[in-house]
């Protein structure tokens, strides 16, 4: 019982860490056919407790990553059969990668989803019938070969797109969301270098040496290649528009980081790039009204914050920033009425409460401006 405590307590700490090690009830499972005759409900009941902590924590995480990450709107929008698609063909990219782990990309482009595409279907259908082969051979093959694989599909479940998560919205895969599940395939093809080596008697163990040397050598290489893209965040988005020139969401990002060494004319270019690629990138169009305004660009700076305004507009501080910008351009009359219909809206936004009640004494209008400050002050003082 002790070391069943302590499993599940570790098994929680995981799932703090990260969600999608919920995958590990099944995967004990598995393990579970594959070492015993048969499985029975004294072996199966002890996982149930696991099996409810990683689907409640897995439920969490969507709810989180929908209502305050950002996974939702138009990029989330996928029927069944488009989830499916995804599915399968990341299935495959991830098998692909660890065969061939080049190029790698930070941010891969997001491909285009197409139903009638009889191609796209190859892919889930392929996946089906590797793991329908195996179950079908495991009696011949052992079944080993179908709890490599299961492992590696069903470890992937989270990240193949039938849940939403945020980065869906700019790419469906991620060399990161593979690094549990790689396991699986990871070891089907050592054990099966092994049994191609201990079968071929007549090699010598310098030659079987050189055969791994040929294989982990390189791998090794491109390890460390690809290690030192991630020195900083300025270098690792500089790397991914070199092999990603596609992925708009790093013009975003490169643009912050720049923004925040001061190198507002390079900022400048980087968001006006997010916004070429994506026209409705919200984000960007605040990024660039900000920049604007710091280079004294005020009216170019208030044609983006009106545009974010019309892509969101319920989210309260793009409106305060046009009214700074308005404030700025000494549009006083203009920033008071847009101060004024904002409140009606969102009548207990403080900052635009004092915002107004400090244009209403630039103009004068003191008593106006005081008696916004009374309603504006906490009942208790």
């Amino acid at each position: 019982m002790a070391w069943y405590v302590l499993a599940f307590g570790l098994f929680s700490c995981a799932l703090l860490s990260k969600t999608v090690t919920a995958s590990l009830p099944a995967a004990i499972l598995l393990l579970l056919w594959w070492k015993r005759e048969r499985l029975d409900v004294r072996v199966v009941l002890p996982l149930l407790p696991m099996v409810l902590a990683g689907a409640a924590a897995g439920s969490f995480t969507a709810w989180l990553e929908s209502a305050h990450v950002g996974a939702q709107g138009e990029e989330f929008v996928l029927s069944l059969a488009e989830r499916c698609l995804v599915a399968g063909r990341a299935l495959w990219f991830y098998a692909a990668k660890l065969l061939w782990p080049h190029p790698l990309v930070f941010i891969y482009p997001r491909w285009q989803i197409e139903t009638a595409a009889w191609w796209q279907w190859a892919f889930p259908a392929a996946a089906l019938a590797v793991l329908g082969g195996l179950w079908t051979l495991h009696s011949r093959l052992g079944k080993a070969p179908f709890v490599a694989v299961a492992f590696f599909a069903g470890s992937l479940v989270p990240a193949l797109g039938f849940v939403n998560v945020y980065p869906m919205r700019f790419s469906f895969v991620a060399d990161h969301f593979q690094y549990l599940a790689s396991i699986g395939l990871i070891v089907l093809a050592t054990a099966a270098a092994t049994t191609l080596l201990a079968r071929a008697g007549t090699l010598s163990r310098r030659v079987r040496t050189s055969a791994c040397a040929l294989v982990l050598l390189p791998l090794g290489a491109l390890t460390w290649l690809q290690a030192g893209i991630y020195r900083d965040s300025e270098t690792l988005w500089r790397a991914t528009v070199e092999r990603n020139p596609s992925a708009w969401i790093t013009y975003n990002n490169l643009g912050m980081i720049l923004d925040d060494q001061d190198r507002l004319d390079e900022a400048i270019a980087m968001y006006s790039q997010a916004l070429r690629l994506k026209p409705d990138l919200t984000e960007a169009h605040n990024n660039l009204c900000a920049s604007l305004v710091r280079v004294g660009r005020l009216e170019e700076a208030k044609q983006h914050i009106v545009e974010a305004i019309r892509l969101r507009p319920r989210y309260q501080p793009f409106y305060v920033t046009l009214e700074m910008i308005l404030e700025g351009q000494g549009k006083i009359d203009e920033a008071v009425s847009l101060y004024r219909k904002f409140l009606s809206i969102w009548p207990g936004y403080v900052e635009a409460r004092l915002n107004l009640a400090s244009l209403l004494f630039q103009q004068g209008r003191r008593e106006e401006a005081a008696a916004l400050l009374d309603a504006t002050r906490p009942d208790d003082e």
